[in-house]
């Protein structure tokens, strides 16, 4: 499966580390599960 995804809001607010930590490690897994990943 091919999954895109953003770590960077569209506007200026800042992200939750905690919310941002969450999103990395489930690409982290997706790609370990061997789905093509892109930012």
């Amino acid at each position: 499966m091919r999954v895109g995804f953003t770590a960077t809001p569209p506007n200026s607010t800042a992200i939750d580390p905690e919310v941002k930590a969450t999103v990395l490690a489930t690409v982290s897994a997706l790609e370990r599960l061997g789905h093509d990943v892109e930012e």
